[in-house]
């Protein structure tokens, strides 16, 4: 069950679309986050079920993860700017990201970009908080079992971020 947790739970975000109303722009985002998601705990699970110490491929995979948060996050803060599926602004950001991703292992950007659209969204919909908090419960859980994503924690991380991006999803109705 190890492995088809990690392909099943990351998966989820490519369902939204279907469980509600998302811009078409948004769901090309989704599904982008779904593929890097799935590839990023499926690495994670093999690299150390089989003991693959690769300094670049793990981080690779970990920067590919975070182009696709960034990616769905800068929906929520630059939703007005949505013209394209992926425009400048999601590629300037994402360029800084993977340069300080990958010459320092540093995901700064990465973490601004969730709290920022947090934030933003949060303030426009506070609703968007409960699922939020289910999230947090699977990270938090990460975090206490010393950084390793299990089936629990990243099956309720995964639940919360897509009923959190669901109910976020009508802010990006807006026009």
């Amino acid at each position: 069950m190890e492995p088809y947790s990690a392909m099943l739970s990351s998966s989820l975000f490519s369902l939204i679309p279907y469980i509600c109303k998302v811009p078409n722009e948004f769901n090309l985002k989704l599904n982008i986050m779904s593929t890097v998601s799935t590839q990023y705990h499926v690495y994670d699970y093999y690299s150390k079920k089989y003991n693959v110490k690769n300094k670049w491929l793990t981080r690779i995979s970990e920067c590919l993860d975070g182009v696709g948060i960034i990616l769905v996050c800068n929906s929520f803060i630059f939703n007005k700017c949505m013209r394209n599926s992926i425009n400048n602004i999601d590629k300037s950001i994402i360029l800084f990201y993977v340069s300080s991703k990958l010459t320092s292992n540093i995901e700064i950007v990465k973490h601004h970009q969730y709290f920022i659209s947090l934030i933003k969204s949060s303030l426009i919909n506070p609703k968007i908080l409960l699922p939020w908090a289910l999230s947090i419960t699977g990270l938090r859980d990460y975090f206490t079992s010393g950084l390793v994503w299990n089936t629990y924690n990243r099956i309720v991380w995964h639940i919360g971020t897509t009923l959190y991006l669901c109910t976020g999803s009508e802010i990006l109705l807006r026009k």
